[in-house]
């Protein structure tokens, strides 16, 4: 299990890498006051969270750490199935749109394996 704990780690890290460079790209400054922006700032920092929780998580098996895990995957599988709706409500042009939809799929699945895992225990 600690292969896929690390595969969904360096997935996440990934998706935190293409959400900044996205932010970075579209040319907007950091406006705290506009809800959309924190919206998006709170998933950079609550992705970039679970990464952190799952590595000492792999390192350190306390009990007290495996229910911090279980509650940000769930919240992270949460806001990933939020997204994948709002990326299915948009239509897409191209094939290119394709890589982050398997991104997120596989993110997914290795969520929802994880989070089995550790509620099995």
């Amino acid at each position: 299990m600690n292969k896929t704990i690390w595969l969904l780690s360096i997935f996440l890290l990934i998706v935190v890498l293409g959400m900044v460079v996205l932010y970075g790209a579209s040319g907007h400054r950091v406006n705290l006051e506009d809800t959309e922006n924190l919206k998006y700032i709170l998933l950079i920092v609550l992705y970039l969270s679970t990464t952190i929780n799952l590595i000492f998580y792999i390192y350190k098996k306390s009990e007290l750490l495996r229910k911090i895990v279980i509650g940000v995957l769930a919240l992270t599988l949460a806001s990933f199935l939020y997204l994948l709706y709002e990326i299915f409500k948009v239509k897409i042009g191209d094939s290119a749109g394709l890589i982050p939809i398997g991104i997120l799929l596989i993110v997914i699945f290795l969520d929802i394996r994880v989070l089995y895992h550790l509620l099995k225990q």
